[in-house]
């Protein structure tokens, strides 16, 4: 195998491997979404996502086993879905995990919505 294509296989590897490690499989994140619908019924849904108070992710690390990384991705998943951008809209409430009203989306945030669709 010539040099060149060592190279390439080997920078393919690479790269695999970071994006693996900077993602959550699909499987992982239906296995994470029905444990938190289960911890948290007032909060998660696949159905009928509500929108997440700020800084959820510090306390799902306080009352959950999972691992910060496991939070960050299947909240970066979880809040780029079709359902939950549509609930995104200025003065909808915001849930903490017991389904209480922590703060409500402020206009700057609903601006914020579409650009993370790229």
């Amino acid at each position: 195998m010539p040099e060149n294509n060592k190279t390439n296989t080997s920078n393919s590897i690479t790269n695999e491997v970071k994006k693996r490690k900077s993602s959550m499989s699909k499987e992982e994140y239906n296995k994470t979404l029905q444990l938190l619908i289960t911890q948290f019924p007032d909060t998660f849904s696949d159905k009928n996502p509500k929108i997440l108070k700020i800084r959820i992710h510090r306390d799902l690390k306080e009352r959950t086993t999972l691992s910060s990384n496991t939070i960050k991705y299947f909240l970066g998943k979880y809040c780029r879905t079709k359902k939950y951008k549509a609930a995104l809209i200025e003065t909808a409430p915001r849930y903490d995990l017991e389904g209480n009203i922590a703060g409500h989306v402020t206009l700057k945030e609903t601006a914020k919505a579409p650009e993370q669709n790229k």
